[in-house]
Formats: structure tokens, sequence, C-alpha cells
């Protein structure tokens, strides 16, 4: 895509607006694209846009994986959330990894919240350690719980119009 990273990621806001049309209605090709730029705000804005699609498609999971490990933290945690969202479990492993790094996000927790998964336990207590936060509190029980059922900020999963509280 031509142009500077300023009409790119302008044209990244554009297409977030666009998110939840059916993917033959727009190009979701075009967010791909951006997804992959090298600059961090286009590829941040272009991964948030992919991962707050309510569809679930092959196309936008895959190019969320390619983002997993991005260098820069804000695109990274949108890409985990938005795989969180999606119960992909190819995001569990850098889930835990990033849960254990140096900079946890919101989304990071977020993420381990949608995910509800024993294996995120560990990760969440440490954090829990180090801070009294409530989104970390309430992650870690669903985390613990065997009931996975969604309530709340949870209750935005792709295929379900109940947008969370943020």
């Amino acid at each position: 895509m031509a142009g500077d990273a300023s009409d790119r990621r302008r044209t990244a806001n554009k297409l977030v607006a666009l998110r939840n049309r059916p993917v033959e209605a727009w190009k979701v090709e075009s967010l791909i694209e951006l997804s992959r730029d090298a600059a961090d705000e286009v590829r941040d804005w272009a991964t948030f846009a992919l991962a707050t699609r309510d569809d679930d498609c092959e196309e936008v999971s895959a190019a969320l994986l390619e983002r997993v490990n991005d260098t820069d933290l804000d695109t990274r945690s949108e890409a985990l959330w938005g795989l969180a969202r999606r119960q992909d479990l190819r995001a569990l492993s850098p889930l835990c990894a990033a849960l254990e790094s140096d900079l946890v996000g919101e989304l990071l927790i977020e993420a381990a919240g949608f995910f509800a998964r024993p294996e995120l336990v560990q990760s969440l207590e440490a954090l829990l350690q180090d801070s009294d936060d409530d989104l970390i509190a309430e992650a870690l029980a669903r985390c613990r719980s065997e009931d996975r059922s969604t309530g709340g900020r949870w209750d935005y999963v792709p295929g379900r119009m109940t947008r969370p509280s943020r």
C-alpha cells in the first residue's frame, strides 16, 4: 500500500468502521496487508480492526497469529486478544509468555479471561501478587473455574453482539 505511514494509518482507521461487515462486503485483504506494515501505529490499528471483527474466518485468525510476536506491544496485545476471543489455542503459549513479561496491559488480562484456561493460572497468580487489580482477579477466577460460561465483559466473542464495558 503506497503513501506515508500517516496515510496508511488513516486508511486503517477508516477500515475499522467497516470491521463488522461481511468479509465479502469489503477488502479484508487490505487490513491484512496493513497489519504487516512497517509502521507500528499502522499495524496496531489494522490488527485492532481484525481482532474486533465479529466473524471468525481463517484469514483473519492467520493474520492475527502473525502478529502475536510483533515488536510493538499494542499490536501484539491486540492480536492475542483477538485470538483469545476466538478460542484459538495457537495463541495460548504466546499469551502465557506475554503475561510473564515486564509489560502486561489490560488487553492481555482480558485475553486470559477469554481463554479461561488452567494453563494461565500460574501467570495470573504472579501478576495478582504485584497488584490487587479486579480484572486480574476476575480473569484468574475464570481460569480456575470449571464453569467457563460467559458473563459481563466476556460476552464479547465472535458472532455475538454484546460488547464489553471498556
